[in-house]
């Protein structure tokens, strides 16, 4: 029966996560094309500045009490207020703490114009702490179908705000407002769709539970969004402000195929394989399976995106984003292995580890620093490449960490994600060739790129369904909405190996 039960699960959870992240994504994606054309980008790099101190905050805000809820199987109502009423007080903390630090902030990078802009969005810790436990609930209890709703109902929200304020003049504060207007929007459908209040209860020993597992999580999940901070605070500091938004932008452009599909399948991940943990051969298993199909969508889509960035960039940016070409045509390495490397935080969670991926992460922090720093000889270019080589070894890292826990051989591994890597070459060397040879005779961008996005689309159908009719008919039936039977079939297998 409970095998039963997670099949169901995993298929709802599917069906809805993916609904809510093509939805919320889509319409995130368009929403920041359309403010690139509205806006400089030297105001998407304020708000990215900002954002150096608000992501580490966030994570804080957290505490990792999310991860605890989900993972720990039997939770009381003593548990749940506790860690309600402490997000609390430590949202209330960092509103306070967060408005009080822009001053230094904005004295650090020379920038006045900062200071009210992190004032302001330092509202999101107190009421994002109101919302916390809610939607953890959602998670732990399989309910996607509600975290479907409430996250497509804000990001439309918060994107019909950002455009429309846009389009009136107000600059930067668009990008602040809409901030602003998703947390706000996400509160109130929370504690709409959720039946569980908080009550005045608080305990020292349900506190010192969840604690003890969050406090690993959020510390992880700050060391991993350091990254991306250290690099935005370097060139925020040492070159300037536009090159800051130029940045940022490639980064969200090369980081939405792999955010997308990696959100959809990790968001459904942690929970069933929380019901798994105690079972290695079917976690593997599911494990695996999921790396495939991530590598599947995300590879094919990255380095697609390389081969057309110039055309890309100037029909749905504008020619003011010209600047992140080049950086675009390194980056997408780095958008690859992290749709890889963004799911060992559930199998190490999921075994009630994270401090494992909490000690590879501060490691891996230690050594990106320097190569940063070495990179900013160079430009943004230069900080580009160190990122690529700071990824390579991060993924070596966790996955041998990871090996023990799942026990793989590396064969496994190198075969999940080996064929996409071949599949998605192959696509992007015929986009190429293709380029080269039409672009003296289609001088329109749109036309040219358009052909070019059609025919890689095509092309790597064509070879996935040749020579590897597997994952062909794994993404057939994804866009077909019917994984359904793929599921079962994965849940059979591994029932099958579980009880020969």
């Amino acid at each position: 029966m409970v095998d039963k039960s997670l099949k169901k699960d995993f298929i709802s959870g599917i069906k809805w996560t993916t609904a809510a992240r093509f939805g919320a994504q889509g319409v995130q994606f368009i929403t920041t094309f359309i403010l690139a054309r509205l806006l400089s980008p030297a105001e998407f790099g304020l708000v990215g500045l900002a954002g150096v101190f608000l992501l580490i905050a966030n994570h804080v805000s957290q505490l990792g009490i999310s991860s605890a809820i989900i993972q720990k199987k039997d939770i009381d109502e003593s548990y749940l207020s506790s860690a309600f009423w402490t997000n609390i007080f430590v949202g209330l903390l960092l509103t306070v703490g967060v408005f009080f630090l822009s001053w230094p902030a904005a004295s650090f990078f020379d920038n006045d114009n900062l200071r009210p802009i992190i004032q302001v969005l330092s509202l999101i810790y107190f009421l994002g702490s109101l919302r916390i436990v809610q939607n953890a609930l959602f998670t732990k209890r399989l309910q996607f179908k509600k975290i479907a709703f409430l996250e497509v109902i804000s990001v439309i929200i918060s994107g019909t705000i950002s455009v429309g304020m846009a389009a009136g003049g107000f600059g930067v504060w668009s990008l602040v407002y809409g901030r602003l207007a998703y947390v706000l929007t996400s509160l109130v459908m929370a504690w709409l769709l959720s039946s569980w209040r908080p009550r005045f209860v608080f305990n020292r020993d349900r506190f010192n539970q969840f604690f003890s597992f969050g406090l690993n999580v959020m510390c992880t999940n700050i060391l991993s969004s350091c990254g991306g901070s250290v690099s935005t605070a370097v060139i925020g500091k040492f070159l300037n402000i536009a090159s800051v938004g130029i940045f940022n932008m490639s980064m969200n452009i090369i980081y939405f195929p792999s955010r997308l599909t990696t959100m959809i399948l990790s968001g459904v991940m942690f929970p069933i394989l929380s019901h798994m943990q105690e079972d290695t051969v079917r976690l593997k298993a599911a494990y695996f399976n999921v790396l495939k199909t991530i590598a599947a969508i995300t590879f094919p889509a990255l380095i697609g995106m390389a081969c057309v960035t110039p055309e890309f960039v100037k029909v749905v940016l504008g020619a003011k984003w010209v600047g992140i070409i080049n950086p675009i045509r390194v980056l997408f390495v780095v958008g690859m292995i992290d749709s890889i490397v963004a799911t060992v935080g559930s199998v190490f969670c999921s075994k009630g580890r994270p401090e494992i991926e909490l000690k590879a992460d501060l490691a891996l922090l230690a050594i990106l620093l320097p190569l940063i720093f070495l990179g900013l000889r160079f430009g943004l270019m230069g900080i580009a490449v160190a990122m690529v080589l700071h990824r390579i070894l991060s993924i070596s890292i966790f996955f041998i960490l990871l090996k023990p826990l799942l026990n793989y051989r590396i064969a496994e591994l190198l075969t999940s994600i080996f064929l996409p890597i071949r599949d998605s070459i192959i696509m992007g060397l015929a986009i190429m060739a293709y380029r080269s040879v039409f672009s003296v005779f289609f001088k329109n961008e749109f036309f040219l790129l358009l052909t070019s996005v059609l025919l890689g689309v095509s092309l790597y159908l064509l070879i996935l369904k040749l020579f590897n009719s597997y994952i062909f008919t794994e993404l057939k039936r994804i866009i077909a909405d019917s994984f359904k039977d793929k599921i079962l079939a994965i849940f059979r297998r591994q029932r099958c190996s579980v009880n020969p």
